[in-house]
């Protein structure tokens, strides 16, 4: 049966590729320079391809989670004002990744009342990677580390504590 909460946009040719890095970005929500960010982690295969891992609000309530799995032809993204990267550090490939992602049912989440939980998916799967081992044993507390480090700088965009959505 196929998960409603999982869509596809230019994939094929990405699903079998080894991921090489997992970048966690954040991109402003709207053009004031002080917005919040949308994160989502882009799973590269190589120098101009990858995969992004961009789970967005939808469904009938507007909070159920949609992961949009989408293939483009560059490492990052374009509109990204904020990026960590880790390299990996298992050999999987993108179908794999998605796999284990969604055996952990992180395809099932649920976003704040107010459309917040975005980076807390983010830092859950980053966990994820790290428990699989495919990416290195302190990413999350870089990841974390660099948060509270942005926050001292503009809490309004790197807001803590990190809004939560619920898995379900």
């Amino acid at each position: 049966m196929a998960d409603p909460n999982l869509q596809y946009t230019g994939v094929r040719e990405n699903i079998n590729a080894q991921a090489n890095q997992f970048i966690l970005t954040g991109s402003p929500v709207t053009s004031d320079k002080n917005s919040v960010l949308h994160w989502r982690i882009y799973v590269v295969e190589h120098s101009r391809r990858a995969t992004v891992f961009d789970l967005t609000p939808g469904g009938s309530d507007g909070r159920t989670g949609v992961l949009m799995v989408k293939g483009v032809n560059r490492s990052a993204s374009q509109s990204s004002k904020a990026e960590v990267v880790f390299q990996a550090t298992k050999t999987a490939t993108v179908a794999e990744v998605l796999g284990k992602l969604q055996s952990l049912g992180r395809t099932r989440y649920r976003y704040t009342d107010d459309g917040s939980g975005c980076r807390y998916w983010c830092e859950t799967v980053l966990q994820d990677l790290v428990n699989e081992g495919y990416v290195g044993g302190d990413a999350s507390a870089t990841f974390d580390a660099f948060i509270t480090e942005r926050n001292a700088l503009n809490p309004g965009v790197y807001p803590l504590p990190t809004r939560r959505g619920t898995f379900y």
